[in-house]
């Protein structure tokens, strides 16, 4: 209940989760932050995050955030470190609270809405909505009548180019159908 597995695949990984139901019931998000082509091929990585290590901050009169990678408020969150600078943040927003998500300039980001409505990035977005934002900057968070809790994901864009296929993903279509031909001789 309220933590976090991160993997880093890097040369390959074979993984399956099997996370705990609450009375049949579960909810979570499955984020893919992309490696620079220096370390795609870079030794696999795991790391347990419990809920009791991930940081809560009040960031705000009526709004608390639980850091997951990044730094708001003097606290970081216990996700790594990476070349791209992830910043993930579960965002409780009270009644008519605001508050800035101190997202770096440059970074791409995205705000996905779990409960309620709030205004994000000069937009209403309600349950279920998601903001893409590019060269974000600072975002501007203001909750309406009632309490609102979101999913805020910025890392700094790597500018490179992107080719995937399934769960494989690398710079391009020959690194790829070599990642699949490794994975299929059992040489990850």
């Amino acid at each position: 209940d309220g933590g976090v597995q991160w993997m880093t695949a890097g040369r390959g990984v074979v993984h399956s989760e099997m996370p705990a139901q609450t009375s049949g019931l579960m909810s979570g998000f499955q984020l893919w932050l992309n490696l620079p082509a220096a370390e795609k091929m870079r030794a696999p990585w795991y790391a347990d995050i419990p809920a009791s290590a991930i940081v809560a901050v009040a960031v705000g009169d009526g709004v608390t955030a639980k850091l997951i990678a990044g730094a708001w408020s003097g606290a970081r969150g216990p996700g790594p470190e990476r070349v791209t600078q992830p910043f993930i943040a579960d965002v409780a927003v009270g009644p008519g609270a605001t508050a800035e998500v101190p997202v770096p300039d440059g970074h791409n980001a995205f705000a996905f809405i779990i409960d309620g409505t709030v205004e994000a990035g000069g937009r209403v977005l309600r349950r279920g909505e998601l903001a893409v934002l590019s060269d974000a900057g600072p975002l501007a968070l203001a909750a309406g009548t009632e309490a609102a809790r979101l999913l805020v994901v910025a890392a700094k864009p790597l500018r490179e180019p992107i080719a995937k296929y399934g769960p494989f993903v690398m710079n391009t279509e020959a690194e790829l159908r070599q990642a699949f031909a490794d994975y299929q001789r059992g040489a990850l």
